[in-house]
């Protein structure tokens, strides 16, 4: 178990080093393309700490190490009039899974959400990742029953016609 000295915090722009060896684990747990520290290091400055930010991450560590991160987001469910904090990742690097890590990022979002006044968190994770999906049941997080869309926005900006459908 994590225990109580697991540390949860909002990243900071001084944690930017911190941050690039955790994005390089998640890009080889997922088999992405690698990229350099360089690249890394820029593309997590323009996201975290431009403003305003296109993101927001919660940076997990004990005894200075760190463990794993969550990035999330705020929506608006326009039926609701309301907030909602969406993350986007939950990583927890494999040694320190199952300890708790996990829960606590959870629990930070959560009471970043009640800070905002948001109704509610929603993530997805892929339908194999029986590991996850396995720890979202345990925790009671609901399943929803939607199909998620995603398209290159340049491929929406083309010129050429649309295909009928």
């Amino acid at each position: 178990m994590a225990g109580l000295d697991l540390l949860v915090r909002p990243a900071i722009p001084a944690d930017l080093e911190r941050l690039v060896p955790l994005f390089q684990a998640l890009t080889a747990h997922y088999a992405l393309p690698a990229l350099t520290a360089e690249a890394a290091r820029a593309r997590l400055a323009l996201a975290l700490f431009e403003s305003p930010p296109r993101a927001r991450l919660l940076l997990a560590a004990q005894h200075g190490r760190d463990l794993g991160f969550l990035t999330w987001n705020t929506s608006f469910p326009s039926a609701r009039l309301g907030c909602r904090v969406v993350i986007e990742d939950i990583f927890v690097l494999a040694e320190a899974r199952g300890q708790g890590v996990g829960l606590a990022l959870l629990r930070a979002a959560a009471r970043e959400a009640q800070r905002l006044g948001a109704e509610e968190l929603s993530w997805t994770t892929e339908a194999g990742n029986r590991g996850a999906r396995r720890f979202y049941d345990r925790i009671g997080a609901a399943v929803r029953d939607k199909v998620v869309y995603r398209m290159a926005a340049a491929t929406l900006l083309d010129e050429s016609p649309a295909q009928p459908g």
